[in-house]
């Protein structure tokens, strides 16, 4: 009995010098954090390259910009977008008028709610990612960048359809050039 409480005694002593300390949680929960910071920041400057570029496609990053399909800011948002997304009373005779009533800041608002509501909608389209459609690299960046150019039913089309579908806008660019240029962007 002697020895079996010694025994119990010393697993016990041994547990008790291994267990991991509250300061070792607390270390672990530091170091999370600081992982998590970092990735986050390393997401928001990509993030920012992406809508950076994407504004220099759509509009040389002019956000007083209007095409001839009255699409307009540096994003080239339609009409039908921006009432979608809850802001109809901007349309573009107003914009025409004075840009003011859509300023460069509201446009990147406006950009940023519209990606989460495309990144939601891309959520079904995963399986796709790191696939090559028409050696073409199918990335969530360059699918958000064709669902920003033709709409998620162009996007979808092209998927689906393994390139068949293809579509266009007005100037000529492809949803499939959208995907290409986009893909190198990790989002």
């Amino acid at each position: 009995m002697k020895r079996l409480l010694i025994s119990i005694s010393m697993l016990l002593i041994h547990y008790v010098l291994l267990a991991p300390t509250i300061s070792f949680f607390i270390h672990l929960d530091l170091e999370d954090k600081l992982i998590n910071n970092w990735k986050q920041e390393k997401y928001n400057v990509e993030f920012n390259r992406f809508i950076d570029y994407l504004g220099y496609k759509e509009s040389r990053n002019d956000w007083t910009a209007i095409n001839s399909i009255n699409c307009f800011g540096e994003w080239q948002f339609s009409y039908p977008t921006l009432k979608h997304m809850g802001y109809g009373h901007i349309t573009p005779d107003k914009f025409r008028i004075n840009p003011l009533v859509f300023p460069r800041e509201l446009q990147l608002k406006v950009l940023k709610e519209f990606i989460k509501a495309n990144e939601i909608a891309l959520f079904k389209y995963q399986g796709y990612f790191g696939t090559y459609i028409n050696d073409i690299l199918i990335t969530k960046a360059g699918l958000l960048a064709a669902m920003h150019l033709g709409g998620l039913g162009s996007m979808h089309l092209f998927v689906t359809s393994n390139g068949i579908v293809d579509k266009q806008d007005m100037n000529g660019t492809k949803i499939s050039d959208y995907i290409r240029e986009f893909n190198s962007y990790n989002l």
